[in-house]
């Protein structure tokens, strides 16, 4: 058959995604995410024409319909939600939480969620768990709660402790990089995911510049200035910076294990592995 476009992003959307058919074949439900992050779910013709909006909250995930068409399911907060529609697409009655603990991410709007037309449901529990991040004193008394509570993983402080890297990890083999700025209560996206995830986030001794795996990449940001260069163009994973910020110690996966790597980022003919064989435990 031939390719043929039945929707693009209008004024103030960044994209489209997530689109099912309606049970009749003749329309798509999809999702239209704007450029404030905030998305919509429209039914359209795939013929053309007007778009309808379901009036779903705006931090969903999904979402598709019944065989019958009489009811939506979309992901919030975690939960899988089914909320009846009418013929004219407008939402009928409270939803109603079908299954709890999915692995979801309301910022692009994955779920990790399927139904066979015969009803079966099929769902992934989240690859992380939800966490909150917090200052305490050295008597471990809380000071402050930072940032939202999300699936966040590894991180790393800056010396002067004014901001911190984390990575958030909403769905299997996919995440974000987050800088968190106690002082002004703010938690920004610095790292989107585009087909590669990060880990292990690491700062330099003066903290103006930043380590972190990219996919199968190694890879140092300046912070002040927003530049990037890839270091290294395999997969290694920062640990730790030479005090002169020359050297940048990075594990190398072997077989069974790890290496341990010193990488000479002035010189990188000088890279080399000081311990090697480093097992899994």
């Amino acid at each position: 058959g031939t390719l043929k476009m039945v929707a693009q992003p209008e004024s103030g959307e960044r994209g489209l995604g997530y689109p099912n058919w309606t049970p009749d074949g003749k329309s798509l439900l999809f999702a239209a995410r704007g450029a404030d992050g905030v998305a919509t779910a429209y039914v359209m013709p795939v013929t053309g024409g007007a778009r309808t909006a379901l009036n779903l909250p705006p931090d969903f995930a999904g979402p598709w319909l019944t065989q019958d068409g009489h009811v939506v399911l979309y992901g919030q907060a975690g939960n899988l939600l089914a909320q009846p529609v009418t013929a004219d697409w407008q939402l009928d009655g409270a939803p109603i939480r079908v299954a709890s603990e999915l692995s979801m991410d309301a910022n692009s709007g994955f779920m990790s969620a399927s139904a066979t037309p015969s009803g079966m449901l099929v769902y992934r529990a989240p690859s992380a768990a939800a966490v909150q991040f917090e200052r305490v004193d050295r008597a471990g008394r809380l000071i402050e709660k930072i940032g939202p509570v999300d699936s966040f993983a590894n991180f790393d402080v800056a010396p002067d402790g004014r901001v911190a890297i984390t990575r958030r990890e909403p769905f299997i083999n996919g995440n974000s990089l987050w800088m968190f700025e106690p002082a002004r209560q703010a938690a920004i996206e610095i790292g989107h995911f585009d087909g590669q995830s990060f880990s292990d986030p690491t700062f330099s001794p003066d903290g103006a510049t930043l380590a972190f795996r990219r996919g199968n990449e190694v890879v140092i940001r300046t912070l002040k200035s927003n530049t990037e260069t890839v270091a290294r163009k395999f997969l290694g994973y920062p640990d730790s910076w030479s005090r002169d910020g020359r050297y940048l110690t990075a594990g190398r996966p072997v077989t069974g294990g790890y290496d341990a790597w010193v990488l000479d980022l002035t010189d990188p003919s000088q890279d080399r592995a000081v311990v090697t064989g480093m097992l899994l435990t």
